[in-house]
């Protein structure tokens, strides 16, 4: 669309030249590899939340075996040292939600939620969980 930038490498350098002096810099993180007994775990401790977009919820994930969540464990590794992550994982949705007691229409008086796939969720709930102090 008009106005969209051509060039994405000088987009970003301006914007670190820009904002540097607020970007916090430190250690790099150092996570263990995702071993698939881990990942089964996270899958099951889960509560029973929307599925995504792909129709698979919490309840799908249970019922895989354990050499399934071992490819998806390794799929996960993969990603995390650069290979792109699958096409449907690309796409969520977002709703609007009204917060309580917000005037009907401003703009501020919606919460956004984002529906994105189950999957993508217990990584980001796992690898959060490894970060935490």
């Amino acid at each position: 669309y008009s106005g969209s930038p051509n060039d994405h490498h000088l987009l970003t350098a301006d914007f670190i030249k820009k904002y540097a002096p607020w970007i916090p810099e430190g250690p790099e993180f150092n996570l263990p590899l995702i071993e698939g007994p881990q990942l089964m775990q996270a899958i099951h401790q889960a509560s029973d939340t929307a599925s995504g977009l792909d129709a698979w919820g919490s309840k799908e994930l249970q019922m895989l075996s354990s050499g399934v969540v071992q490819a998806l464990a390794d799929m996960l590794n993969a990603i995390e040292r650069g290979a792109p992550w699958p096409s449907d994982m690309h796409v969520g949705k977002t709703v609007f939600l009204q917060t309580e007691g917000a005037v009907h229409g401003d703009p501020l008086g919606f919460r956004a939620l984002t529906i994105v796939p189950v999957l993508y969720r217990r990584w980001g709930t796992m690898r959060v969980k490894q970060l935490a102090p």
